[in-house]
């Protein structure tokens, strides 16, 4: 058996810790019914862009990435991060999605952040006291699956996974959700 190195063939990226307010933040969604582009930096969102379209998101994203990058006066090679809609969602959505995230990482030194959409509806619910802390231990979070189902995903008041994505259909919803607040 002949051993090949593939030393060559890999490229090591140092890793190089940013302080908060250096870093820049490029964010990437198309899992839904719109396409939506945001900057950020550290204290918040510079720039934010969306496009609601169901379909055809690929024919805006890039377009819109520019005009966020030039709005707010950077350049590519300031991105440190660039965060990804990972879904539940739309597969045509999140292809475009996370071709165009790696498409740009590897033009930038930027670092890949894939994040849940479920667990950024938790996050958000909870950030925005949208929340009965005194009944609830857990958040139940939904996303239409454009299949007449829902994406369902429980998650603690710190937005902790506490089960996978579900595919439930519209007629079980009821039931689902009494089901899984009797476990909890």
């Amino acid at each position: 058996m002949n051993k090949t190195s593939a030393k060559g063939s890999i490229k090591q990226v140092p890793v190089v810790k940013v302080l908060p307010e250096h870093r820049l933040l490029l964010a990437l969604e198309a899992s839904g019914d719109a396409v939506s582009v945001a900057l950020l930096k550290h204290g918040g969102c510079l720039v934010f862009k969306q496009h609601n379209a169901r379909f055809g998101h690929a024919e805006y994203l890039v377009d819109m990435v520019h005009d966020v990058m030039e709005e707010a006066n950077a350049v590519f090679s300031d991105l440190t991060h660039i965060a990804a809609g990972c879904g539940p969602g739309s597969f045509t959505g999140l292809r475009v999605c996370l071709s165009a995230a790696k498409g740009y990482m590897l033009t930038t030194s930027a670092s890949a952040l894939g994040v849940n959409g479920l667990a950024a509806l938790a996050l958000e619910a909870i950030t925005q006291g949208q929340t009965e802390h005194r009944h609830s231990r857990q958040l139940l979070c939904f996303a239409d699956t454009r299949r007449n189902s829902l994406f369902a995903q429980q998650f603690d008041q710190q937005a902790k996974m506490l089960s996978p994505v579900r595919d439930v259909p519209f007629k079980q919803i009821p039931a689902y959700i009494d089901e899984t607040f009797q476990r909890f």
